[in-house]
């Protein structure tokens, strides 16, 4: 067997690029690998020094529409000649709901290339919605939830050419034409055992990129909040389990060897939800003199003062908080279990140890009015984060809010998966008209990118932070000479 694992094309559709893969299939890769399964990673999204910025959606969304469903465009007829060129037996597609549109293409060049070729759908939209994701002929099999497991059993099936594919939990399949799912797989217990993730991927069929400036790391998988805009339980469940401490730090150390990397993110929904675990970690940092930059994302009633200096010593630099909203209505409605005092203190508290704070903001939730969308936007700056990242409301398939939108009919009927997006008011509260909510949202974004603009005049005049970055990026020098232009742009 001989399995390629294809991280679709989105950036690239708009003129952007992606610089890493995601996570997930690097352990998808990882785990087949040492079950001795020929497996490759190859990154459709890549574009060299191109990195997506927010914008660019709005300006590009017609020539994304164009190239999105032509497959005689010149983008997927180079993807279907690298695939071509691995010779795979199996493609597995990662796949989110913006993305999904972007899979289904290659899963249809895929059979083009060789009918032969099996084709699996993973991630958060096929876990979602895996019956919708197997009516599509060109896809014959859809993982699940947590995949390692999954995807091993599925491919040692086919290996032995076998058709049990009924004994595999977490694999949803056709039978008779007919979509079948069977039960989930139950959790792997020791994340420990799980290898470390895969980061070199092919850009093409001969040249393989290694990360180039930053280290990605998944400490913990779960999430025990019941945010109604989330639907990360759908892949870890909101049963949280931790890696080691010592098996963290271990990863750490190995990316600073092997790829020379000295700034790590955190991705999991919440790190610092267990204080000794943090400052486990935080502890063999610094007795292990690791001497590596760092930041996560973090509840806002999950810090406190101690943690924070703890964190500051080892590293941190950064820490994005889910403030979402400056309404303590929507704050309930969203069931975050946050108030606008606990966020206000721990921005506070933050600034004081030193640490750069980024505030995550949503507006456009369906029974906001224009004073609460404002409302947001002043609360996110009265609070003096670094950075600002606003998102419009969007409800992605398996969470709450999406299925109280449909029951609210503010769905629209022709509306493609594809374009759900952050940046996409496709959306409209039921308390606004359409153009109201369009105004609205964009003049809020324009407000947003000015305080945003100003932070970053703060950062060009802080020798200390342009050292770090110069630093940071010093292996990339092209990335850092684009960092140096943006932030000469916004400062003008």
């Amino acid at each position: 067997m001989k399995v390629l694992l294809v991280c679709p094309p989105w950036n690239k559709l708009f003129g952007g690029g992606a610089g890493d893969v995601p996570l997930g299939v690097g352990y998808l890769a990882a785990a087949l690998r040492a079950n001795g399964i020929e497996t490759d990673i190859y990154n459709a999204d890549f574009q060299k020094n191109v990195y997506f910025e927010q914008s660019d959606f709005e300006k590009n969304v017609e020539h994304y529409a164009e190239v999105q469903r032509d497959l005689r465009h010149p983008l997927w007829q180079e993807i279907k000649r690298v695939v071509s060129s691995f010779g795979p037996t199996v493609v597995g597609i990662n796949a989110t709901t913006p993305k999904i549109a972007s899979a289904l293409n290659i899963a249809a060049l895929c059979k083009e290339i060789d009918p032969n070729i099996r084709v699996v759908i993973g991630g958060p939209h096929a876990s979602c919605l895996p019956e919708e994701i197997l009516q599509n002929e060109c896809v014959d099999f859809v993982v699940r939830g947590e995949g390692e497991l999954t995807l091993l059993n599925l491919i040692k099936t086919l290996e032995e050419g076998g058709r049990d594919f009924e004994s595999c939990p977490g694999l949803s399949f056709k039978m008779n034409g007919k979509a079948v799912s069977n039960p989930d797989r139950p959790l792997m217990e020791n994340l420990d055992d799980v290898p470390f993730p895969v980061r070199e991927f092919h850009i093409d069929e001969t040249e393989i990129r290694v990360p180039a400036h930053e280290g990605t790391l998944f400490a913990t998988r779960g999430c025990p909040s019941r945010c109604v805009f989330c639907a990360s339980h759908k892949i870890w469940t909101r049963k949280v389990r931790y890696r080691s401490p010592e098996n963290i730090v271990a990863e750490i150390e190995y990316l600073k060897e092997k790829y020379g990397l000295r700034y790590m993110q955190f991705d999991d929904d919440s790190f610092t939800l267990n204080k000794d675990f943090v400052t486990r970690i935080c502890d063999l940092l610094v007795e292990r003199k690791v001497n590596v930059d760092w930041y996560c994302s973090a509840r806002v009633d999950a810090v406190s003062k101690e943690l924070l200096m703890k964190m500051k010593k080892s590293g941190c630099i950064k820490i994005f908080f889910g403030v979402e909203s400056g309404s303590e209505e929507t704050l309930r409605r969203i069931k975050k279990g946050i108030t606008k005092e606990e966020i206000a203190k721990a921005f506070e508290t933050t600034r004081e140890a030193g640490i750069y704070t980024g505030a995550f903001v949503m507006i456009g939730f369906p029974w906001e009015t224009r004073e609460h969308m404002l409302e947001t936007v002043r609360f996110s700056t009265e609070i003096r984060p670094n950075v600002i990242i606003i998102s419009i409301v969007t409800p992605y398939p398996g969470t709450e809010l999406y299925d109280m939108s449909d029951d609210l009919g503010i769905l629209p009927p022709d509306m493609r998966f594809e374009y759900l997006l952050h940046q996409n008011p496709s959306v409209v509260p039921v308390a606004m008209t359409e153009e109201e909510f369009r105004k609205t949202t964009e003049e809020l974004l324009r407000t947003v990118e000015s305080y945003n603009r100003k932070q970053k005049i703060h950062q060009l005049a802080d020798v200390g932070y342009m050292i770090k970055t110069m630093k940071r990026y010093r292996r990339n020098p092209g990335v850092l000479l684009k960092i140096g232009k943006r932030l000469i742009q916004k400062a003008h």
